[in-house]
C-alpha cells in the first residue's frame, strides 16, 4: 500500500547569538547560496529528545531516501519515501507524521556549527500493509540561510542541512513508532543537488506515556484526530515496572522490549530518581528485562496483572539490569515497594 501527500512549508526563522558587532571585522566571503553543501539526513528531524535506540536483538533495518531533488528561487524541493521496519506487537496502525528540520552548519574557526532554522510536519494515512511505503512531495524555504550565516562571526562552509523522521501511531496514539533517517550521501551543493538514501533503525514500538515526545506531541496528535484514528487502545494486563535511581556516566538504562525489539522502557532508571510507571501490555505477548547473562529474564503477559521491579548496576556498557523480580499482583494494596 502507497500513502503519499504534498505540501510546501513556511520557514520559521531563528536567528542565531553570534551576531557579529559594529565596528568588527566583518567574516570571510560567504559562497552564494546555490553553491552552499547540501546533507540529508544528516541531523535529527523529530523535534525531541526521544525513544529511538535500536533493539538489542536488531530486527530487518527499514529504508528512506529523497529523489527527485531540485533547487529553484531560493527553495529545496524533493520526494521522500520511507519504508518502516515492521512491528510484531499485535496493535492497530494509526495515522503518521512525517517531521523534517532545516538547519544551517559550517565552521566557526576549528569549532563546528549548526543552527536550527525551521521546523514542519506533515499528516500521512494509515497504511496496513506489510511493509509499509509513506511517500510525500516537500518545499523548503532556504531564504533566511544566508542571512544568518552572514551574522556569525568567522562562519566558513556552510551547508543546508535536512533531517527527516517518521512517527507512526498505533492503538488509538497510545503507541509509537520513532524513525529517524540516518545516512550519508555524496558532496553535493544545493547548485547540483542529488539524490540521497540511508537506514531506519530496527526500533521496536514504545508506549507513548514513556516515549520522551514532548514538543512534537501536539502535532501527532493533530494529525491522528485529523485523519480520524479509528484505532483503539490496547485492552491489556497492567505491567507495573519499578527501576531505582542510578548515578552511572552514561544512563541509558535498558527497558522491557521483546525479542524483535518492541520496547516499553527506554530510560528506565535516571540520576533524577526512581521510575514507577504502568503499562497496558497485550495478553499473550512475550517480554524481556535486560541481559539473560546478566540476571536479565523473560516473562509472559497473561490475564492477571504484573509487577517488575529491576536493580540496575554500572558496567562499562552502561547501566544494566542485575537483577530482576516479576510477580502476579494480588491485591494492589500489597504492591512492593521500590527497592533503595
Amino acid at each position: 500500500m502507497r500513502v503519499t501527500r504534498s505540501i510546501v512549508m513556511v520557514a520559521g526563522l531563528m536567528i542565531g547569538a553570534f551576531v557579529v558587532p559594529a565596528g568588527a571585522r566583518a567574516p570571510a566571503a560567504l559562497p552564494r547560496l546555490a553553491d552552499y553543501s547540501l546533507r540529508v539526513g544528516c541531523c535529527a528531524g523529530i523535534p525531541d529528545d526521544h525513544a529511538g535506540e535500536p533493539a538489542d536483538t536488531p530486527g530487518t533495518p527499514g529504508s528512506w531516501s529523497v529523489t527527485d531533488v531540485r533547487y529553484a528561487d531560493r527553495t529545496l524541493t524533493f520526494h521522500a519515501r520511507f519504508v518502516p521496519p515492521a512491528w510484531s506487537l499485535p496493535v492497530d496502525a494509526g495515522p503518521a507524521v512525517l517531521f523534517w528540520g532545516l538547519a544551517l552548519s559550517g565552521g566557526r574557526g576549528e569549532i563546528g556549527y549548526q543552527q536550527q532554522v525551521s521546523r514542519g510536519s506533515l499528516p500521512i494515512p494509515a497504511c496496513l500493509a506489510k511493509p509499509c511505503v509513506f511517500e510525500a512531495e516537500i518545499s523548503l524555504d532556504l531564504d533566511p540561510l544566508p542571512t544568518i550565516a552572514k551574522g556569525v562571526r568567522g562562519f566558513g562552509d556552510p551547508a543546508a542541512s535536512v533531517g527527516l523522521g517518521l512517527v507512526r501511531t498505533f492503538a488509538g496514539g497510545t503507541w509509537l513508532q520513532l524513525l529517524e533517517a540516518q545516512g550519508d550521501g555524496p558532496q553535493q551543493t544545493l547548485r547540483q543537488p542529488g539524490d540521497w538514501s540511508g537506514h531506519l533503525d530496527p526500533v521496536g514500538l514504545f508506549p507513548v506515556a514513556t516515549a520522551g515526545i514532548r514538543d512534537a506531541a501536539a502535532a501527532i496528535e493533530a494529525a491522528r484526530r485529523a485523519a480520524g484514528d479509528a484505532t483503539q487502545p490496547v485492552v491489556g494486563t497492567p505491567v507495573r515496572f519499578i527501576a531505582g535511581p542510578i548515578d552511572c556516566p552514561s544512563n541509558d538504562a535498558r527497558g522491557l522490549e521483546t525479542a524483535d525489539g518492541d520496547r516499553v522502557i527506554f530510560d528506565a532508571a535516571t540520576q533524577d530518581g526512581p521510575i514507577d510507571t504502568t503499562v497496558d501490555l497485550p495478553v499473550g505477548t512475550t517480554w524481556r528485562v535486560g541481559h539473560a547473562a546478566a540476571g536479565g529474564m523473560t516473562f509472559a503477559v497473561g490475564s492477571i496483572p504484573l509487577i517488575v521491579v529491576v536493580s540496575y548496576e554500572c558496567t562499562d556498557r552502561g547501566p544494566l539490569p542485575v537483577a530482576v523480580q516479576v510477580a502476579e499482583v494480588v491485591s494492589s494494596e500489597h504492591s512492593p515497594s521500590p527497592a533503595p
